[in-house]
């Protein structure tokens, strides 16, 4: 595996754990409901244990929607990682759809979120 850093994490595992250092470093519980789709136990084993090397592109992708990446850059570096392309089957796409989807009403909540607070703080200010 090209690109390996001297701790033995591939860029993609370094790609993850900058995410969510950026993220405010949240529990493995808190992206897992983020993601949705996958357990807080998958989310820690991808994160702190093994690496996503692992683990299929669907659910490198959870998590990295669930910390505010960027979906095509996580595939460009699981494809780098792999040695394989986005995988073809009908659910993978569709999920990676949503996933792009749901990226953009992860942004609307936030903005929505963070209007809520300094209207709040207005009143209360």
């Amino acid at each position: 595996m090209s690109g390996v850093s001297d701790d033995g994490r591939s860029p993609l595992h370094l790609e993850l754990l900058r995410l969510w250092q950026r993220a405010g470093r949240p529990s493995v519980r808190a992206i897992a409901d983020c993601a949705g789709s996958i357990s807080h136990t998958t989310v820690h084993h991808v994160l702190h244990r093994a690496g996503p090397g692992s683990s299929k592109l669907a659910t490198i992708e959870s998590i990295a929607l669930a910390l505010g990446g960027d979906l095509e850059r996580i595939e460009e570096l699981w494809t780098a990682e792999t040695g394989s392309g986005r995988p073809s089957a009908t659910l993978s796409n569709m999920l990676w759809e949503f996933n792009r989807n749901s990226r953009e009403l992860i942004e609307v909540m936030r903005e929505l979120t963070d209007e809520l607070r300094r209207h709040r703080n207005h009143e209360l200010g």
